[in-house]
């Protein structure tokens, strides 16, 4: 949601803590989108 917007105002900053928080208990998917974002540089950043 805080990725693309739909619902929540668009905050990469707080996509990414969120997305940490699920990868560090084991979420594949939010693992996925992590190595997506540092793949980009985190350039929305």
């Amino acid at each position: 949601m805080y990725i693309s917007g739909p619902v929540l105002s668009q905050d990469y900053k707080k996509a990414l803590e969120w997305l940490t928080k699920s990868a560090e208990q084991g979420n594949i998917k939010a693992e996925a989108q992590l190595g997506d974002m540092y793949s980009m540089e985190i350039k929305m950043l």
